[in-house]
């Protein structure tokens, strides 16, 4: 595990106290996927199951430039801290969590998501579907409804998911 790593998460996870927004950052081979929450104000509880990254975003970008860090800081800590094929450690803060899960569950997350992601959010839920989709070699429409099954039943999917991933397969 790194030291520096560790450290700026948790300074990291201090700064997203002050803001509505829960992250997990899960490495999958070797990209760093990451998922929001939003909580309702003075909740642990989400009062959205898929937020906006923009805040995430402004937060990794103010603690790049209160540390000196490079631009891709986030993604080299998590992987530091976690090793590149998740062998080693998982880390949970107040409102920041790094772990490597398995990779259907993240692309079943990334399924749901989809069809709570505004549009200007979808092109990067999709770029990760299509990471996940490739890593786990899942070519067919029904195996990846079959897959995300497991995680998410066909209701919380939606009934335009299966569209959705044929486009990205096409």
């Amino acid at each position: 595990m790194s030291a520096p790593a560790l450290s700026v998460l948790r300074r990291l996870d201090v700064f997203l106290q002050d803001t509505p927004v829960e992250a997990e950052l899960l490495l999958v081979g070797g990209a760093v996927v990451t998922v929001v929450f939003n909580h309702a104000p003075g909740s642990r509880r989400p009062a959205l199951l898929f937020g906006d990254p923009e805040e995430l975003e402004r937060a990794t970008a103010t603690i790049a430039s209160e540390n000196g860090l490079p631009g891709d800081w986030l993604t080299s800590a998590v992987r530091s801290l976690v090793g590149e094929r998740g062998e080693r450690y998982s880390w949970q803060g107040e409102r920041l969590s790094v772990y490597a899960p398995r990779p259907e569950y993240v692309m079943a997350l990334k399924c749901a998501e989809l069809r709570f992601a505004a549009e200007d959010r979808r092109r990067a839920v999709e770029t990760d579907l299509r990471y996940l989709l490739r890593l786990l070699e899942l070519r067919a429409v029904d195996d990846v409804l079959l897959e995300a099954g497991r995680f998410f039943s066909a209701r919380q999917l939606g009934p335009e998911v299966g569209e959705r991933i044929g486009a990205l397969l096409a």
